[in-house]
């Protein structure tokens, strides 16, 4: 079986305690496997997050992500790169109606 991993933003969703956020969904052959809260400024026009994600993959019941942010220094008067490396866990009740084989690694591979 073929499987495909895709994501969508939605920008400024609102939860049901009355506070917006943005979210990004992670979509497995069209069935929601996983949904992440991203960090939402209601002061800012776009509600801009200061992280950018790459490298996002789905392997061994896990989401993988490389989030990465510039900032800048004012002692070098440049830019520093930060990444991070981070995981999350995906619901088995999930996952055990796609039958992945172990060690499968599925990247993403478009955003909608």
């Amino acid at each position: 079986m073929e499987y495909k991993l895709t994501s969508k933003y939605q920008h400024a969703k609102r939860l049901p305690n009355g506070k917006r956020r943005s979210v990004r969904l992670y979509f497995l052959n069209d069935v929601v496997i996983f949904e992440q809260k991203v960090p939402f400024d209601e002061t800012s026009e776009y509600g801009v997050s200061k992280w950018h994600f790459k490298n996002e993959f789905l392997l061994n019941g896990r989401l993988h992500q490389t989030r990465w942010d510039k900032h800048w220094i004012v002692e070098l008067d440049n830019y520093e790169l930060t990444t991070r490396d981070v995981t999350y866990p995906i619901s088995k009740k999930i996952l055990e109606q796609f039958n992945i084989p172990e060690d499968l690694k599925i990247d993403l591979v478009e955003k909608r």
